[in-house]
């Protein structure tokens, strides 16, 4: 086997963080310490966790209301994604992949030798998964479903009845739905959608406190699932990596009582960045987008003909600014903003943007 290089993931460690308006990064402001009441006294390197933290993986068993046994805690929903890859792919083994999609989702199952097959959430029906379209491409050889929920790069929120719809097909073909659900928690209107799992118990959930609660670095995710593939997952690890941080994952534990005030924290960032974003997309009009659901992220799609690729590069080179081009995600046309950020930043990064874009259709007689 080997193993193919994550395209986004590196160019994402070469860029972040190093331009003058960061539009690219999906995380929100990260938290320190202090914000969760930690210091220094608080904390030991090790302890009891070669199955994970036990007081962390009761806080989430009982936060999605699962047995503790349902529960396998790893060093990141990117540890996730490996460690359900490796469990579900080999060989000729079918994977139905949602497009737009998230780059790692099916990197590795490629290079297991997975057959990757595509399932269309198209612009034009708001990206969310048609039902007729999953019918006609899933087939007996499909051995998982995998998808984002809220999307990665768009947002759009994929409601609980559509969800177990898509798992009742999947579980009619033997196959299983696993979601990756990292944005899940925070939704502009009404209720988060419930984790697959818990909708299906066939289904398999991935979470992580990364992009909406500031803690990116602790580096510590969990997957749902039915008992005997957590125990497959959790040999699986053995080979990877023997146990978690316990530093790590007993500051996730504290992160775990508070997660309602942290929540509420990344609610008010939004609600002063969304109306940002949103009056800037208003005001151009070669740009037009799907408004997300919930999360930190829209895809903003390019009229005109734009090339995403050429003119996210022209942003970063000539004016300092970094998004993300959708070729990244198989949607060319496109751009990944994030809003979690500072909303100073926002505004100034977004001004930028539209001046660019001018500049870009001007020199070059595009459109309009």
């Amino acid at each position: 086997m080997q193993f193919q290089p994550i395209g986004y993931l590196e160019w994402m460690k070469d860029h972040f963080g190093r331009h003058k308006y960061d539009l690219a990064n999906p995380a929100v402001k990260p938290l320190r310490p202090a914000d969760l009441g930690l210091t220094p006294r608080d904390l030991e390197f090790t302890g009891e966790n070669y199955h994970g933290h036990p007081g962390l993986l009761k806080a989430i068993s009982e936060r999605f209301d699962v047995s503790p046994s349902n529960v396998v805690l790893t060093d990141g929903a990117s540890m996730a994604i490996a460690l359900v890859s490796f469990a579900m792919f080999e060989h000729g083994t079918q994977l139905l992949l949602e497009v737009p999609n998230y780059e790692p989702l099916y990197r590795l199952p490629l290079s297991l030798g997975a057959d990757v097959r595509i399932l269309d959430r198209p612009y034009e029906k708001g990206f969310q998964i048609d039902l007729e379209s999953l019918q006609r491409r899933i087939s007996r050889n499909t051995r998982a479903v995998w998808l984002t929920n809220l999307h990665n790069p768009s947002g759009v929120k994929t409601d609980p009845e559509r969800l177990r719809a898509i798992c009742q097909v999947a579980r009619s073909h033997g196959a299983a739905v696993i979601a990756s659900e990292v944005f899940r928690d925070l939704v502009f209107e009404g209720e988060p959608p419930s984790p697959a799992f818990k909708l299906d118990p066939s289904a398999i959930s991935i979470g992580s406190l990364s992009k909406l609660y500031g803690l990116d670095g602790l580096r510590v995710g969990w997957i749902l699932c039915n008992e005997d593939l957590a125990k497959k997952l959790g040999s699986i690890r053995n080979h990877l990596s023997v146990t978690g941080s316990f530093l790590c994952e007993q500051v996730t534990l504290v992160a775990f009582r508070q997660l309602d005030k942290l929540i509420a924290r990344t609610r008010g960032i939004v609600s002063e960045n969304l109306p940002v974003l949103r009056e800037f997309v208003k005001s151009r009009d070669d740009i037009e987008w799907v408004p997300p659901d919930g999360g930190t992220i829209a895809f903003l799609r390019l009229r005109h003909g734009v090339p995403s690729w050429e003119f996210a590069r022209f942003l970063q080179d000539k004016y300092d600014t970094l998004v993300v081009p959708g070729d990244f995600f198989w949607a060319k046309g496109f751009l990944r903003v994030g809003f979690g950020g500072d909303t100073e930043n926002l505004k100034a990064g977004l001004k930028v943007l539209g001046t660019a874009l001018t500049e870009w259709r001007r020199v070059r007689h595009v459109g309009g």
